[in-house]
């Protein structure tokens, strides 16, 4: 902590990068460090810096660190939204340029990530018992991990922008991979997104020439 301080007071480049190509911002986030990480974002580091493609909200999504992810979505569409106004006046037309939706060395978002990450908390199943001390605790973290990434991924949506219909270099989107790893109705937030967002995904994203065909875009939006 005295040490990030320091090197706020000193004027130092807080966005260099160290032998293994990471920033400050990146080592906190990979961390959890949240109060470092707080303290570099309101010094106005460069949330955006990659690694491989990698930038700090990647890093701090694939470990599940949820008020470091909270605080650097915000950052991140604080910044996209400083430089598409920035944009915008210089070339006097409408940029919407969305660092929120970046890729790693994989092809994958930040969704992707988040996805990745809480598909490992598997509750008990307790259709058929009862389930003892340990099990229910079990199950209670779960759906708490559950409650907390699905809220992320309703900021990411609904106030970032992110589109969840983004492929990795495996031709999965967020949403795929939810559903192969069968927790897709454990994450509300994507059907409630293409609930408030039927229209624009059976138009805009087709016309934008995402290869869905409709019977598979109809999949995705169900009888909403």
């Amino acid at each position: 902590m005295q040490r990030i301080r320091a090197l706020i007071d000193t004027h130092a480049n807080l966005n260099a990068k160290d032998n293994d190509g990471d920033t400050e911002l990146m080592c906190a986030a990979m961390k959890g460090y949240t109060e470092i990480v707080n303290i570099l974002i309101a010094a106005h580091v460069d949330v955006n810096v990659q690694n491989c493609g990698f930038t700090a909200l990647m890093y701090a999504a694939t470990r599940g660190y949820t008020e470091i992810v909270k605080a650097l979505i915000r950052a991140t569409i604080a910044a996209d939204k400083a430089t598409n106004e920035a944009q915008a006046t210089n070339a006097n037309t409408e940029v919407n340029s969305l660092n929120i939706q970046n890729k790693n060395s994989y092809g994958g978002t930040v969704l992707h990530n988040l996805v990745c990450y809480v598909s490992s908390y598997s509750p008990v199943s307790t259709s058929s018992f009862t389930p003892n001390a340990a099990e229910a605790a079990h199950n209670r973290t779960c759906a708490r991990i559950f409650a907390s990434i699905n809220s992320l991924i309703s900021m990411m949506l609904n106030e970032g922008g992110a589109n969840p219909l983004i492929k990795d270099k495996f031709g999965d989107t967020p949403i795929d991979l939810a559903r192969g790893f069968a927790i897709y109705d454990q994450l509300p937030a994507f059907a409630d997104y293409f609930r408030k967002k039927k229209q624009l995904v059976i138009g805009d994203h087709l016309a934008m020439g995402d290869r869905y065909m409709i019977d598979d875009v109809a999949d995705i939006v169900g009888d909403f």
